[in-house]
């Protein structure tokens, strides 16, 4: 999709040369923990609380990413 494309971008304007690899690095790193906790823990949300919950809890955490992100980020060092 477009957010590795983005985060490159993003990393190649904010980060020094010197330490853009070691946040690459970590930036996909989390991207694949997410992947790997994604499915245990949607199993648990859909039995406890419904299929109609992974909705909920998705968008309430891109939500609040999303809020996090525009109130830390700037669009240029």
């Amino acid at each position: 999709g477009l957010t590795t494309p983005a985060l490159y971008d993003f990393w190649t304007r904010w980060a020094p040369p010197e330490e853009k690899s070691k946040l690459l690095s970590f930036t996909k790193s989390g991207m694949y923990i997410g992947l790997a906790l994604c499915p245990p823990l949607s199993g648990k949300l859909v039995k406890y609380f419904g299929w109609s919950s992974l909705f909920y809890f998705s968008g309430a955490a891109c939500l609040l990413w999303s809020l996090v992100w525009l109130a830390v980020v700037k669009h240029s060092p």
